[in-house]
């Protein structure tokens, strides 16, 4: 009981006071921030300094059709170090959401076109969760024969429901780990646009997450051997952050897909179009 005090229902309560109170607006290109109840937050930041917008939404919160917005801003660091992201929107329904990003951050809307992973992402998508299934199979192997032996001398109805329990819950686990993968794979997107793009991700938790080409530090383009068997690959692209970098990965499409995110860089550069402002602390 203590243990689940202290991991879920402590750290809920103190968002509740951190939050309290909660206001954000903008002032020309400033945003500010201001929450708190016992002590009080107080937050400002250029907008030029945001070199990506999150929209995060976890299960529970898709249940109740709400999200968040979290902002990666340069130059903002805790007293330990650790880098923040400030919250320009706490849990709201879409229209809200979409509201406030446009009276905050006009600079990271814009009209998308996401095109879905290719049937490729599927073909390693599935060989992932099978190799998963397997692993999972094995480490219970021991766990099941054990409990079948230990169950099967126990009489009544111990002995006949307890041999059953551990194969019913790797059966689900198994289930759980497919079906993750289908809801991965239809969700996942990416899309570019002339200043920006977007990769949205997680099964569970789901994260759109909107970067200015400006804001690009590299672009890593892998692939294993099963995606190069299926056709696809991973890109990893590298912001500035308050700590160094920060790393956004996209899902699977063709190569040429998403290497086109650093051939656009490149040809803003050779342009002239590329504003060094916006990538400098």
């Amino acid at each position: 009981m203590l243990i689940f005090v202290a991991l879920q229902i402590a750290p809920a309560v103190s968002l509740i006071f951190r939050y309290y109170n909660y206001r954000v607006y903008r002032r020309g290109e400033t945003i500010y921030l201001e929450h708190g109840f016992f002590r009080t937050y107080k937050t400002s930041f250029k907008v030029s300094r945001v070199n990506a917008v999150r929209v995060k939404s976890t299960l529970a919160a898709r249940l109740l059709r709400r999200s968040c917005i979290e902002a990666e801003v340069v130059g903002l660091a805790s007293g330990t170090g650790e880098s923040l992201r400030p919250v320009l929107c706490l849990l709201k329904d879409d229209a809200t959401q979409q509201k406030l990003l446009r009276e905050l951050v006009p600079e990271f809307v814009y009209d998308r076109n996401p095109e879905k992973q290719p049937a490729g992402a599927r073909g390693v998508l599935l060989v992932r969760a099978t190799i998963a299934s397997l692993a999972l199979v094995l480490a219970m192997t021991y766990p099941l024969i054990y409990v079948y032996r230990e169950a099967s001398a126990l009489a009544g109805a111990a002995g006949v429901v307890l041999p059953w329990v551990l194969p019913l819950a790797t059966a689900l686990a198994v289930l759980a780990i497919f079906y993750a993968t289908r809801v991965s794979y239809r969700i996942t997107e990416f899309d570019t646009g002339r200043d920006l793009f977007t990769f949205v991700n997680g099964a569970v938790d789901r994260e759109t997450v909107v970067m200015n080409y400006d804001k690009v530090q590299m672009v890593r383009v892998t692939q294993g051997p099963v995606a190069r068997l299926f056709g696809v690959a991973r890109a990893r692209v590298h912001l500035l952050s308050s700590t160094g970098e920060t790393s956004i990965s996209s899902g699977y499409f063709p190569g040429s897909r998403l290497g086109a995110v650093g051939e656009i860089v490149m040809e803003r550069i050779a342009s002239g179009e590329y504003d060094y402002r916006k990538n400098s602390i």
